[in-house]
């Protein structure tokens, strides 16, 4: 009888291992900063997310990658976000300030992950309260672009703090979209510029049909690249990973 029951707890012990260490995750997309697995967000929310990331990144080493999946295949958000984050090494080696933004939709949860150089900045109690002014809302109607975009340039805004990034080097890098003042509506626009602007919008389409936007993504995380500083520092996954499980999670 004693055997059988060691058999049984040896036996039980092997599963809930597997269960732990055979769990496989996602691999990143080669944007790597924007992984829509459950198909969720639109191509300007993506190209967005793109066009504010890369020279985040190049400025500072920070990574804020956005994650949606379908379903957490049975884990808690807190164990698979914190996970997905080691695995792709989100962040920057040396600093470990990456950010992940997980979303998943049939659990109808989310959580940010915090790496431990963006602990200061971004504790669990705020986390929170980003979540729940700029996503849980958005969510709760069913406008998860909205949703995603808020908390994510959120993010980033408390990011540039953090590292002291004043408004001349933030709109240098193309990072925020600032409105159109009534001066810029009413500057000169040429011939030359119309034209270019048509073909441009003529490209996209047809790349929107017949290629899915890959194209339009390509050229647009080009030139974002291109706009930050020589020398970069955004290249992917930037070998960080680190994080003690620092974060929040939510649900709507």
């Amino acid at each position: 009888m004693k055997k059988t029951i060691a058999a049984l707890f040896i036996l039980s012990m092997l599963l809930s291992m597997s269960e732990l260490y055979g769990q496989s995750y996602p691999s990143h997309t080669s944007e790597f900063y924007v992984n829509d697995y459950a198909g969720i967000l639109s191509a300007e929310t993506e190209e967005a997310i793109m066009q504010v990331s890369v020279p985040l990144a190049q400025e500072t080493g920070a990574q804020i990658v956005v994650v949606t999946v379908d379903s957490l295949e049975g884990q808690d958000i807190e164990t698979y976000a914190l996970n997905l984050f080691r695995e792709w090494g989100i962040g920057d080696a040396t600093k470990n300030n990456g950010l992940l933004l997980l979303v998943s939709l049939n659990d109808r949860q989310s959580r940010i992950e915090v790496g431990y150089g963006l602990e200061g900045a971004l504790n669990d109690a705020k986390t929170g309260r980003i979540q729940d002014d700029y996503l849980i809302g958005h969510f709760q109607e069913g406008n998860y672009d909205a949703g995603i975009i808020g908390t994510y340039l959120k993010l980033a805004e408390e990011v540039f703090i953090e590292y002291g990034l004043d408004e001349a080097t933030i709109t240098s890098q193309n990072v925020y979209y600032k409105p159109v003042t009534e001066e810029e509506e009413s500057g000169k626009i040429t011939i030359f510029h119309v034209i270019l602007i048509i073909i441009g919008i003529i490209l996209m389409m047809l790349d929107l049909i017949f290629n899915r936007g890959r194209m339009t993504r390509v050229v647009l995380y080009m030139l974002a690249r291109n706009s930050g500083k020589g020398g970069g520092g955004g290249g992917f996954g930037g070998g960080g990973g680190r994080s003690g499980g620092g974060g929040s999670s939510r649900g709507w």
